[in-house]
């Protein structure tokens, strides 16, 4: 089902409740003895009946509210007059709007009052509940019914024209006076809507005045008349919609044409285009278009003016000939100027920064109409294209002077790579809705600290060891985005102390859980002279490969003992001669 602004139909569900259009603190009988007949552990609803107004009282806000639970509508007989008007509300445009694109299912006007009266109660809820189930059908996921009871209106000839907003049909009452105890049924829907257990219902007064034959090109069926087949018509039903109109766009910029479309018209006759401002800037205005051989209609003599920027346009499409009615909406709004940048916890903008920065997205929207309002969605994306389904989405941001700094949306990249942030701007009565381009931000490895220590043979640190001694390297990383991991290659030169020169292979450690790689292959014994190590970090997902600072080691040579004899000729040693 279509969403309406505000979502009408949220997700795709079985509905299995009623909706009662209860007028609060206006004649509230009829919607009683509705919500009674249908109610109850045997009642045709398992999830129950709901009263539908403006959201005081208990009622559900039909100008806000999901209606995807509801199989079927229900408006009870109600009464305008000069002092009360019950029906109003579903003057309004924007919840007729809302209406048309719910009740796309079967329609049923009873013209009389079940609902009203406590005489012959237990036949009254029964048709009550007939006019329900048929109105919801077989299929009750297909879509959603409407019930119509009587309009006992004071000015007779605007007697249902409110139906027509939201309606497929359109509805002209019969004002003469008549009162029926009974009706023929014409139909084998008119008479399944009247079975009571294989009699037909039948009390006092159940059915009076009347409405006019629907047109034989409506879809509509004359399914009983009162008293007798020539009494007046007091059972109309519809099983679908024929008709359809739509923009071939939601919104429209000043001068751009609106081109109408539709199908499902009576072939060559006038569909009359009415248009209504809300708010309104200009009077109601009607274009007309011409059905051809299959039915189709075109229009595009309509263009939004300047001044109409912020105005919701309601179009009521109606078959002169076929009295079949169809609703669309476009609104008249600019496009605004979105601009976003990349902020770190400081608030700089950044396009690129190390893994572990916690980042989060600012969203400007300026335009021509004044300062935007309305909110702005986040969208987080773990690669850097903004496709897919992204990684985390914030909840709408309300503009403040145009701007949102969503600081309660941040992010912490866990691993360097590419990932993007998308801002959607909701719009609002003046400015399109709509996302930002792709916002790309480069995580990048962080660079490690590589701390070392040649040790020798006893583990203790040295930079300087007599000649013979044997030594080896200790190296520690660190970072701070947690502790580096990976592996340590070890490097000895054996002629110079600054790393160049000749140099050996002195292994390839892993470090451990606290970033140490401990110990490098042993050098020695090593004669004196100039020596260095250098410790090279090979790196992980998140540090880059690094050299640790060149290890100098100085050999020097040993000091020898010097022991002297004093030989006669004969080589022995002698101290006296």
């Amino acid at each position: 089902m279509a969403a309406l602004g505000v979502a009408v139909y949220a997700v795709a569900v079985t509905p299995q409740k009623a909706l009662i259009y209860c007028p609060v603190a206006i004649d509230s009988i009829g919607c009683h003895n509705v919500v009674g007949a249908l109610s109850g552990p045997n009642g045709p609803f398992p999830n129950g009946v709901d009263r539908g107004y403006d959201g005081t009282a208990g009622t559900v806000d039909l100008a806000t509210a999901d209606l995807s639970p509801y199989a079927v509508f229900i408006i009870p007989s109600l009464a305008d007059d000069s002092v009360s008007k019950p029906y109003e509300l579903l003057r309004n445009s924007r919840i007729a709007y809302r209406l048309s694109l719910a009740l796309e299912g079967r329609l049923v006007v009873w013209s009389g009052t079940p609902d009203q009266g406590t005489q012959s109660r237990d036949l009254k809820d029964k048709l009550i509940r007939n006019l329900a189930v048929w109105a919801r059908g077989a299929d009750s996921a297909a879509a959603t019914g409407l019930v119509v009871l009587g309009d006992h209106s004071e000015v007779a000839s605007q007697r249902y024209a409110w139906l027509a907003g939201f309606a497929g049909l359109a509805v002209s009452p019969d004002t003469v006076a008549q009162v029926y105890d009974s009706v023929k049924t014409l139909t084998a829907t008119g008479i399944a809507i009247l079975d009571n257990g294989g009699t037909q219902l039948a009390y006092p007064a159940m059915a009076s005045f009347g409405v006019r034959p629907p047109a034989a090109a409506s879809g509509a069926a004359v399914d009983a008349r009162g008293g007798s087949a020539e009494g007046q018509v007091v059972l109309v039903t519809s099983p679908r919609r024929l008709a359809s109109v739509k923009t071939d766009r939601p919104d429209y910029s000043p001068g751009e044409t609106v081109t109408f479309t539709g199908s499902g018209w009576e072939p060559g006759e006038v569909v009359s285009l009415l248009l209504h401002e809300d708010p309104t800037t200009h009077p109601d205005r009607t274009l007309t278009a011409t059905a051809d051989p299959l039915g189709n209609i075109v229009n595009n003599e309509f263009s939004p003016e300047p001044h109409d920027v912020g105005v919701t346009f309601y179009v009521l499409a109606s078959g002169q000939a076929s009295r079949l009615v169809a609703q669309a909406r476009f609104t008249d709004k600019v496009a605004p100027t979105i601009t976003t940048e990349i902020h770190d916890a400081n608030h700089t903008v950044v396009t690129s920064v190390p893994v572990g920065t916690t980042v989060h997205d600012k969203a400007t929207v300026s335009g021509t109409a004044g300062t935007p309002t309305g909110t702005v969605t986040f969208k987080w994306f773990t690669s850097g294209t903004c496709t897919g389904m992204p990684a985390a989405t914030s909840s709408p941001q309300t503009l403040v002077n145009g701007m949102v700094d969503a600081t309660g949306f941040s992010q912490t990249p866990a691993a360097p790579g590419s990932y993007a942030f998308e801002a959607s701007y909701s719009g609002d009565d003046n400015y399109t809705s709509g996302p930002k381009p792709c916002e790309v931000l480069t995580v990048t490895a962080r660079t490690p600290t590589v701390a070392t220590e040649i040790h020798n043979a006893s583990h203790a640190v040295v930079t300087s060891v007599p000649a013979g001694s044997t030594v080896h390297d200790k190296a520690t990383v660190s970072g701070s985005f947690g502790t580096p991991t990976g592996t340590v290659t070890f490097t000895f030169f054996t002629a110079s102390s600054t790393c160049t020169g000749t140099s050996v292979a002195s292994g390839t450690v892993t470090l451990d859980a606290s970033g140490v790689a401990h110990p490098s292959a042993s050098q020695g014994p090593l004669s004196a002279g100039s020596y260095s190590f250098i410790a090279h970090y090979n790196g992980d997902p998140n540090y880059t490969a690094t050299d640790s600072p060149c290890e100098p080691l100085e050999v020097t040579a040993l000091t020898p003992t010097a022991l002297t004899e004093i030989h006669n000729a004969s080589h022995n040693v002698v101290v006296a001669v």
